[in-house]
């Protein structure tokens, strides 16, 4: 596995003493992390969003709530394009739980801001947009493919081949599915071996029954009858980890 470098980060709030004292607690809390990164700063929620339709999209991004074109509705436009930004909210209120809800943000900051709670919200933002950032590099036919660890719904072997299925579509892979298997684990990825034949994305699990777990995609995959109890123990651990 390796990752992609540069972690971009938005601060958005029309309150200039808030935005540097969110830019000084992010690069305080970076000095300790061997992560390149970058800072934008914005005063309104419209010209955040030109800069994310111009530029980069942002792996991170602190809103504003009242604001011009607030920090809500930026969220909104920004999961309608199918943005993966991780969003924390910020803001001196907390009744927005319902509008919250709907746009998924990671963490509520409430003003004024506790740099302990700041930094533990920080450090869970991070550790989500590195997994994410993972790449899984692969062989087939004497070839190197690489593709996002996030875009992998599951591994399938079948004669002898490895199918990866992912969300642009099926790719192919020389090996044993035990060895993917072993390799996944010692990164702490939220994958599970459901069968002989199945190795599934946890994030792309809709639901899990007794023998079974249904997919996002409509796909319904069987779970081996003597995996059952420990699919079911893993799925929770996992689930209760996130």
């Amino acid at each position: 596995f390796h990752r992609k470098k540069m972690i971009n980060i938005a601060i958005c709030d029309d309150n200039v003493f808030t935005t540097t004292q969110i830019e000084n607690l992010i690069t305080s809390f970076m000095k300790h992390k061997n992560v390149e990164y970058n800072i934008d700063v914005y005063f309104d929620g419209s010209t955040l969003l030109n800069g994310c339709s111009t530029t980069c999209v942002y792996d991170l991004a602190f809103l504003d709530i009242e604001m011009r074109v607030d920090g809500i509705t930026v969220a909104r436009k920004m999961r309608e394009k199918s943005y993966d930004t991780v969003i924390i909210f910020i803001s001196a209120y907390t009744s927005y739980c319902q509008e919250l809800f709907e746009v998924e943000p990671l963490r509520f900051v409430q003003k004024p801001i506790d740099q302990v709670r700041f930094n533990e919200y920080l450090e869970l933002a991070l550790k989500k947009i590195i997994s994410e950032k993972k790449i899984y590099s692969f062989m087939f036919k004497h070839k190197r493919f690489s593709i996002l660890v996030k875009d992998i719904i599951y591994f399938e072997s079948r004669l002898h081949t490895i199918i990866i299925h992912t969300v642009n579509g099926d790719m192919y892979q020389s090996g044993k599915l035990n060895d993917i298997e072993n390799k996944f684990q010692e990164g702490q990825h939220n994958f599970l071996r459901i069968h002989q034949s199945f190795f599934v994305n946890l994030h792309y699990i809709q639901a899990l029954s007794f023998s079974e777990v249904n997919l996002y995609d409509g796909t319904y995959l069987k779970i081996s009858e003597n995996r059952r109890k420990m699919v079911r123990e893993q799925y929770l651990r996992i689930m209760e980890r996130l």
